[in-house]
């Protein structure tokens, strides 16, 4: 469906069907690429400290576990 509105809205600004077809081909990697960037760059912001490109593109929402020693007992707490 994207696709479809895509190519039909590049059409309807180029009148031409091979240039609509290339930019609607081409429309969704560059939105992927944009869309990693973008979030990448809000859980810097939010976090403080940097994130790969790869646990961002890969585990967008996962939780974070990690043992943490408190008054000599581990624990296994969660963040999100």
């Amino acid at each position: 469906m994207h696709l479809i509105v895509a190519v039909m809205v590049a059409y309807a600004l180029t009148w031409d069907w091979r240039k609509a077809l290339a930019i609607g081909l081409i429309e969704p990697f560059v939105q992927t690429f944009a869309f990693a960037v973008h979030d990448r760059y809000w859980r810097r912001r939010e976090h403080g400290s940097p994130i790969s490109i790869n646990a961002v593109a890969v585990y967008p929402r996962a939780p974070v576990n990690f043992p943490v020693r408190n008054n000599d007992k581990e624990e296994l707490l969660c963040s999100n």
